[in-house]
């Protein structure tokens, strides 16, 4: 699918975004003068890390005080506790690497621009023509080599003269000859510095404490001519002249001395062929596999394919949302989740892997009550299962810092989740020192992976051991009082009850969590044959876990507790977690609490004002879910219409402020954040296959306008791998099955057809069906 702009970017939140897991870069795409900016997983300012005090003796005041009906007076006694002690322990910040500025000498005029993007590669390409001839430069990040490679091509023999500069981004230090391009000056407590030697030059940063990261560039002349080195226009440059083409190489580093870092990695870059094709092949060879092991075809128009982002951007925005820009939008999302996340780095963050500021919003964190979950999501039903294993590697190297939490906020063993995270796991000062549903939310991913891939070792050695920290948690944490389960104190994210605070007791979402946390880890133990002891615990709290209750509307209550009524003009949906992402409350099993739940959804779908980007993505996952296309497919539009940039990135809200989401304040820019986008390709799977152990729902909420389509490598809860082709509006299927192992799975059709459910006895391997209505 052609992902292309007629237009160069002129905000980094523009830029055309690609990279390889650890590194990022972003490509503005300007002729003359063009910026790269450069991010890598491990770059982040530390913050003051306190020391949490012991707040469990506080935990009883708290419940005696939610027992007497002061619902303030007990959500503010951790607060006021951690004010007295001055406690700060704030998330990290994550910060730009630093930029590749590029210039060209010897342009006249210009025309016929384009920027696109190769989803199959990575690679970004800029071309134009000038004079009668075609000239590009290319770039992309091997995922082989860990190098950023770029070329420029189309010069006749000795006429190309560029240069290029390795610099700090936007920040004040930085000279930029009265252009005012960034418009966010900054001042980070980061020290520069550049060093130059033959062809190549080096981009240094220094934190305060000494750690130092950066980059080195080295620039090939191909094709005749030479390279040189200047100090013209206030920095170091290194560039080729009278040359027919050029290799630029880059290689960063983080937390080495920069007198150990730069030879190696010059040693490094000196060992790679000096050739621009090889180099691209060799990371194709790598990053192809994961991004061809799912496609979708909606049937869009050809010519509607051909146009550029901003064309159907802009036709979007005025209500035209085209089939081509949903299959775009699917197609560059699952581009962003490989780009941002390989086996060895940090997996994607708030904004993936891409950040041009010092003081992000929200520091660019990990934000467990839905954004890092959302983000995930797709992963396994789209080839990408595996990317889950770095996820799971960052949360499991903070284990000791969510057991500190545990002990010395609740006097609990297990573990306890902050709300946000950066490069500790330690809890943060505010209202959500109160909520302890993360840990259990996160097992979900876990737990997903095994039912995909069928990973036994993942499973022994991720998702078990997560689930018993998690249920030590909740053995301890739960009051069971006359039989009933309560969660006190407890949060519904992020909304509060009508005239009460965040913080109050039994969130339905709390409730969910934990059901589902326990269940699987008793199956856990059961497929792999361990036990712990513990298993009659168990078996005890998940009986006494209460049951859903509704409200006076009908539909399921956020809140268990009988004084604590639901206020429905809000973006999160938590209380029906166990609609989507979990799959508790469903059609076949629980009809009337299936219909609470949609009841429950119907209330919540209100004013525009009180939804946001990520909110329209989860609203699409949970009408799929309810098995109502029409109500999915429009909230993906609004996300579309309102909260998606031309280059493809989603945004936490109407980024145009033109009333298509809640408003973010006067002179304001909302966030980019990857999770909504995420989320729009989790949505267009349920719409297609619902699945769950043992379940398959063939074309559950097909909206009118995917009359036709195909999706091939959509994979499921119960590890079978499905290729899928329909018809008129849905009523010719045709479906390859690849089952991983012998079982019996319930079919399900839409209620079209004469026999919508079937039993399927599936062999290892591959079978082929076929329906008609």
């Amino acid at each position: 699918m052609p992902y292309s702009l007629n237009q160069p970017a002129t905000r980094w939140e523009d830029a055309i975004p690609t990279g390889n897991g650890p590194l990022g870069a972003l490509v503005f795409g300007h002729v003359v003068q063009d910026w790269v900016l450069l991010n890598h997983h491990r770059c982040w300012i530390e913050q003051p890390r306190g020391e949490l005090p012991d707040l469990a003796p506080q935990l009883g005041e708290i419940r005696r005080l939610q027992a007497e009906g002061r619902w303030a007076e007990a959500a503010a006694v951790f607060p006021t506790i951690l004010d007295g002690v001055d406690y700060r322990c704030e998330t990290a910040d994550y910060h730009p690497l630093g930029e590749i500025w590029i210039h060209h000498h010897g342009i006249a005029v210009t025309r016929d621009y384009r920027s696109s993007l190769d989803l199959e590669t990575g690679e970004v390409v800029v071309a134009w023509t000038m004079e009668g001839r075609r000239y590009e430069r290319r770039l992309f990040v091997s995922r082989a080599d860990d190098v950023v490679a770029l070329t420029a091509e189309g010069w006749e023999p000795g006429t190309l003269h560029m240069a290029c500069r390795l610099r700090p981004h936007g920040v004040e230090q930085v000279t930029d000859m009265g252009s005012g391009r960034s418009p966010r000056p900054q001042n980070p407590p980061i020290e520069w510095e550049a060093r130059e030697g033959d062809g190549w030059h080096a981009h240094i940063g220094r934190y305060e404490d000494g750690r130092e990261f950066g980059a080195v560039l080295r620039s090939v002349p191909l094709g005749g001519g030479e390279s040189y080195g200047d100090d013209y226009w206030g920095g170091v440059w290194t560039g080729v002249k009278n040359a027919q083409s050029v290799l630029v190489l880059v290689k960063c580093w983080y937390d080495e001395p920069a007198d150990a870092a730069i030879p190696r990695l010059l040693e490094e870059i000196e060992s790679l062929p000096a050739d621009y094709k090889t180099l691209l092949a060799r990371h194709t060879e790598v990053h192809k596999p994961l991004i061809s092991a799912f496609s979708l075809d909606l049937g869009a128009d050809e010519a509607d394919r051909g146009k550029p982002n901003n064309v159907l951007a802009q036709e979007a925005f005025e209500g035209n949302v085209s089939n081509a820009f949903v299959e775009r939008m699917v197609d560059s999302q699952r581009h962003l989740l490989v780009t941002s996340t390989r086996e060895d780095s940090w997996p994607a963050n708030l904004q993936g892997r891409w950040n041009g500021d010092y003081k992000p919003a929200w520091a660019s964190d990990y934000h467990n009550d839905i954004n890092v979950q959302m983000t995930y999501w797709p992963a396994p039903q789209v080839g990408l299962a595996r990317l889950l294993e770095p996820l799971a590697d960052y949360y499991f190297q903070f284990l000791d810092d969510y057991r500190l939490n545990a002990r010395q906020i609740f006097g609990c063993r297990g573990i306890f989740l902050p709300t946000a995270m950066g490069t500790h796991g330690q809890m943060r000062h505010g209202d959500f020192v109160h909520w302890t549903a993360g840990a259990g939310w996160m097992a979900q991913h876990w737990w997903e992976h095994w039912l995909v891939t069928g990973d036994r070792e993942f499973l022994r050695s991720r998702t078990l051991p997560w689930l018993q920290e998690t249920a030590a948690f909740y053995l301890d944490f739960v009051e069971v009082r006359d039989g009933v389960a309560h969660f006190a104190p407890s949060i519904s994210p992020e909304n509060s009850p009508a005239g009460r605070p965040m913080t109050v007791a039994d969130a339905t979402m709390d409730v969910a969590v934990c059901r589902e946390a326990l269940t699987n880890l008793l199956e856990a133990m059961r497929v792999l044959g361990e036990t712990d002891g513990q298993e009659d615990q168990y078996r005890q709290l998940l009986a006494a876990l209460p049951d859903y209750q509704t409200n006076p509307e009908g539909g399921v209550r956020e809140w268990l507790h009988p004084d604590l009524l639901d206020v429905q003009a809000h973006r999160h949906m938590s209380h029906l977690y166990g609609l989507f992402p979990g799959w508790e409350i469903n059609e076949e099993d629980s009809w009337e609490l299936y219909a609470s739940a949609i009841r429950a959804l119907e209330l919540r779908q209100g004013e525009l004002d009180s939804m946001a980007g990520w909110s329209f993505a989860f609203m699409a996952n949970l009408w799929a879910r309810s098995g109502q296309g029409e109500r999915a497919m429009e909230n993906l539009e609004l996300l579309l219409r309102g909260c998606t940039t031309p280059n493809m990135l989603s945004w936490g809200n109407d980024w145009r402020a033109q009333g298509l989401s809640c408003y973010w304040g006067i002179g304001a820019l909302p966030p980019f954040q990857i999770e909504a986008g995420m989320g729009f390709v989790s949505a267009v799977c349920e719409m297609l296959v619902r699945s769950r152990p043992g379940f398959l729902n063939l074309l559950p909420a097909l909206p009118c306008a995917w009359a036709q389509g195909r999706v091939m490598g959509l994979t499921t809860r119960c590890g079978v791998t499905v290729d899928l082709k329909w018809s008129e509006g849905g009523r010719v299927i045709s479906a390859t099955m690849h089952s991983q192992r012998a079982q019996k799975i319930q079919l399900r059709l839409p209620h079209w057809f004469q026999k919508p459910h079937e039993e399927l006895e599936l062999a290892p391997g591959t079978q082929v069906l076929g329906f008609t209505s």
